[in-house]
């Protein structure tokens, strides 16, 4: 993106104070749209527990790569389901932890055992469709879905449901990090992360995708006057949204991990009015930290947003954990 282009995006992030503002470029936009970001990390007071801003955090589990599931749809703070990648006696599996208020999660998962098991399998991504819940994961020959009826027991599809291939940019490389959209009842969208980049497929019955356009979703970004990007090196592990603008025009809202040439990680925002076309990209990130936060899983929750990440558990700790962060900044829950 040129520095020209990247100036466009004052109506996605206004840098100067912090806030995000209006998205995609929309230039009839009135009112800053604080539910997209940036986000706070929560403390003790909103999450209930000591540990604060880190909703699961124990070394030997070393919790990462987090998707969220909230139970009881329309119900803000409600029941809610966390799966994440954890290692249980040296050997990890895709995990199932639930909280009572959309925050407070057991350590202790729900059931024991892995409700995925395949080997190397990582990066989650929960959705309900229907009177199913769908589980889509990575694994080393690519993109995979298990089918559930109560989020418990799974039945994996015995092939990727997106493996390598596509376009030169993806370098024959298989795609991971999947994340679901769907659009209308036959029209499924995924986005992934592969060879440092985000493609976009789609589907009518999530079984078959086919890869739209012919380059990249989202690219590394540009530096912009002389200042390298927050994102410069990669962008990956993507989580989708729809959502409304204030001023009610659907949004596609993509947040992920960028990776700056020095290796440090924030989480970006891209976005773009309706369910076809290019992301407009903040030049800034909608969450930064020294702990190397990354791997997004944003949960609308009515009139504020939870965000939950991976990051390094401390300043000397150096196993992963996941933490919890909202917007608005301004916001503080339990809300009154």
């Amino acid at each position: 993106m040129k520095v020209r282009a990247a100036c466009t995006l004052l109506s996605l992030l206004v840098l100067s104070c912090g806030t995000l503002a209006t998205e995609a470029g929309d230039t009839r936009a009135e009112r800053p749209n604080a539910l997209a970001g940036p986000f706070r990390l929560l403390t003790k007071d909103e999450i209930g527990v000591p540990g604060a801003p880190y909703v699961l955090d124990q070394q030997f589990w070393r919790f990462r790569q987090p998707t969220v599931l909230v139970d009881e749809p329309g119900v803000v703070l409600g029941s809610t389901s966390l799966y994440a990648v954890a290692t249980d006696t040296g050997v990890s599996g895709l995990y199932r932890f639930v909280a009572p208020d959309g925050r407070t999660f057991s350590e202790k998962p729900a059931p024991s055992a892995p409700v995925i098991a395949v080997a190397d399998a990582d990066a989650p991504e929960v959705v309900r469709v229907g009177d199913e819940i769908w589980l889509f994961f990575s694994a080393p020959a690519g993109i995979f879905l298990a089918r559930s009826s109560d989020g418990v027991s799974f039945t994996v599809e015995s092939a990727p449901v997106l493996g390598p291939g596509g376009a030169a940019w993806e370098a024959g490389k298989p795609p991971r990090a999947p994340a679901h959209v769907q659009v209308a009842p036959d029209d499924h969208r995924l986005v992934y992360e592969v060879n440092g980049r985000i493609g976009e497929a789609r589907s009518s019955d999530g079984q078959t995708w086919d890869r739209v356009g012919g380059g990249p979703l989202l690219e590394p970004g540009d530096a912009v006057d002389g200042e390298p990007a927050f994102d410069g090196l990669e962008v990956g592990d993507p989580d989708v949204i729809r959502a409304r603008s204030p001023e009610g025009r659907t949004v596609t809202r993509v947040y992920y991990t960028g990776r700056a040439a020095d290796g440090s990680t924030g989480i970006g925002l891209a976005a773009r009015f309706g369910d076809e076309g290019p992301l407009e990209r903040a030049t800034a990130p909608a969450f930064a930290g020294p702990r190397g936060p990354r791997a997004p899983a944003v949960v609308p929750q009515g009139s504020f947003t939870l965000l939950f990440i991976e990051q390094q558990a401390g300043t000397k700790e150096d196993w992963p954990a996941i933490a919890a962060g909202i917007a608005p900044a301004t916001r503080r829950i339990p809300v009154d």
